[in-house]
């Protein structure tokens, strides 16, 4: 037997009877939580709305007990809607309780005096605060009909995803997965009953409705188990955010899911899609959606491009649409289109200061193009890797003091530039060091750093240009990496990045090139990152990017079209 799932509006449960079992807590909403349900139903019998459009509550997940549907998951739900219904003199449905006999009394006969148990206790309040804001709602807003009005909307307009257990769970079990370990009944968990429940047998015979059963459950865990891999999972997000199960994020695109407000517009799309057409067609195109991506993200150089645009904010559903009924050559024309409008600026003129995210594209899509330059390597960019990592913009030639703070990263600074100088020029920078030698954790302060800080520079004054914010002096680390290297001058980063690299760190091949000085065409002088290194280092993201930069004299405003 497989799990049944079904939309069921209040007046279709009326005649019911539920059990709350021993292990259920027992009645506990407060006064917020039943004051945002009245409102939200009210809020919706007021509002325009479409025909067939209806309120949608959580689910409900029970079992059937003998002549009883036992309540696994929804009780506090259930237990306020009966009060609404009380309180209104509707018909209501039952409700007993497993091991609190007179709970179901109370319920039937509310005396909010009578506070002599917990439970009666919560059942009161929720009692009092539904006749306060009915008296309010007539009282004070004069909606004297909004007894009879909410009486409709509940009956009629409010649904329950009604979630049927039938596979021989344990109750207890899934219980303890939904409440103690807080893991929510998700729109993918319910999209896949709608897929899978016995209801969609029609007139197939048992064995061939139980293989089609087999090879949906079995195509969706290939799908769930792709999506699992972290690099295409990075690769169709924008930031790594996890999911519980990954393939709602393809049934949320195929929905254009936007509405953050309502927890289970996904899955009413694909009940009504199923109204509509046949489990197999539906199928069909879940597989292609998600069948797109898949073969974007093996072909390296989609994967590239389409990740960049992602990465930038593009949504991948959106790319996807753009897609359709376009040849490869006319969609890749489009996708280059899209690129030069993330990069139309004049890089020169960026500004660490006032351009970061600007910087950060361009130094990205250098990356990018750098890797799909390597024609005879199947090298791919990570951006699991660049996602995870928080990646920010670095100096490559330090700037100032700012991020050293304490002892600890002052002395661990001046060893690593004791060893820079000696190995420029020990007998010119002698002084200097000896100076560096002869400080300690007992003697340095604050101030003693900062004016070793400027000393230091001084040594490579020559070699600096006033401005450090443009481009040519910047590119792409970690936030991780990037604290270990602090405001290191060249020399004691090329250092760690060295290795770091060794050590298996990802590290983007156009900031590992800038640092092996392989852009600069006099490679003489490895310890320090003078104009003609960054001159060479401009010209080469320039010559790189070309087909997607606007003319560098003058940004072409017509970029976008």
């Amino acid at each position: 037997m497989e799990n049944e799932i079904k939309l069921l509006s209040i007046n279709e449960i009326i005649k019911e009877k539920f059990l709350i079992p021993s292990y259920q807590r027992g009645y506990r909403w407060e006064k917020r939580q039943v004051t945002e349900l009245l409102d939200d139903i009210w809020e919706f019998s007021q509002q325009e709305r479409k025909k067939d459009e209806f309120y949608c509550l959580q689910p409900i997940v029970v079992k059937k007990n003998g002549d009883k549907w036992e309540v696994i998951d929804g009780q506090q739900r259930l237990t306020t809607i009966y009060i609404i219904l009380y309180f209104l003199g509707r018909k209501r449905y039952d409700i007993e309780f497993e091991t609190r006999e007179k709970s179901k009394e109370f319920l039937q006969n509310i005396d909010v005096s009578n506070t002599s148990n917990i439970d009666y206790f919560f059942i009161g309040q929720a009692y009092k605060t539904i006749k306060e804001w009915f008296e309010y709602k007539e009282n004070v807003e004069s909606e004297y009909t909004v007894r009879d009005e909410f009486s409709i909307a509940l009956g009629k307009l409010t649904k329950i995803i009604w979630y049927e257990v039938n596979d021989g769970s344990n109750p207890i079990n899934i219980f303890t997965r939904l409440n103690i370990g807080k893991i929510p009944l998700t729109n993918a968990e319910l999209i896949k009953a709608l897929f899978l429940q016995k209801s969609n047998k029609n007139n197939n015979d048992n064995d061939t409705f139980r293989l089609k059963q087999l090879e949906i459950a079995s195509e969706w865990d290939r799908i769930e188990y792709t999506l699992q891999n972290d690099e295409f999972w990075s690769f169709i997000n924008k930031e790594f955010n996890d999911m519980p199960t990954r393939i709602e994020y393809i049934f949320n695109a195929m929905a254009k899911k936007s509405s953050r407000g309502d927890d289970f517009y996904t899955f009413r799309y694909f009940n009504e899609r199923l109204r509509q057409r046949s489990v197999q067609e539906i199928w069909d195109e879940v597989k292609a959606y998600f069948l797109t991506f898949e073969d974007w993200f093996n072909d390296r150089e989609l994967f590239h491009l389409i990740g960049y645009l992602v990465t930038c904010g593009e949504r991948i559903e959106q790319l996807k649409d753009a897609a359709e009924g376009k040849s490869k050559t006319e969609f890749r024309k489009y996708i280059d289109n899209k690129i030069r409008q993330h990069v139309n600026y004049k890089i020169s003129e960026l500004d660490y200061e006032k351009n970061s995210n600007e910087i950060k594209k361009v130094l990205l899509l250098f990356n990018i193009e750098t890797i799909l330059r390597m024609k005879t390597h199947n090298y791919r960019f990570s951006f699991n890797s660049y996602k995870r990592g928080k990646w920010s913009i670095e100096h490559i030639h330090a700037q100032n003091t700012d991020g050293l703070s304490t002892v600890k990263q002052w002395m661990a600074w001046i060893e690593d530039h004791i060893k820079s100088l000696e190995r420029i020029n020990a007998n010119k920078y002698k002084e200097v060091i000896e100076r560096m030698k002869s400080i300690n954790e007992d003697n340095i302060s604050a101030e003693l750093f900062n004016k070793l800080f400027e000393e230091v520079q001084n040594c490579f004054k020559d070699q600096f240009s006033d401005d450090m914010h443009l481009i040519n002096n910047l590119t792409l680390l970690d936030k991780d990496l990037n604290s270990r290297l602090g405001n290191s001058f060249f020399d004691v980063k090329r250092d760690i990045i060295i290795k770091m690299d060794k050590e298996g760190y990802f590290i983007p091949i156009c900031t590992r090139n800038v640092f092996l000085k392989y852009y600069s065409k006099n490679a003489s002088h490895l310890h320090f990152w003078g104009p003609e290194d960054r001159k060479d280092y401009y010209d080469e993201i320039i010559h790189t990017l070309q087909k997607y930069l606007p003319n560098q004299a003058e940004v072409n405003s017509d970029a976008n079209n």
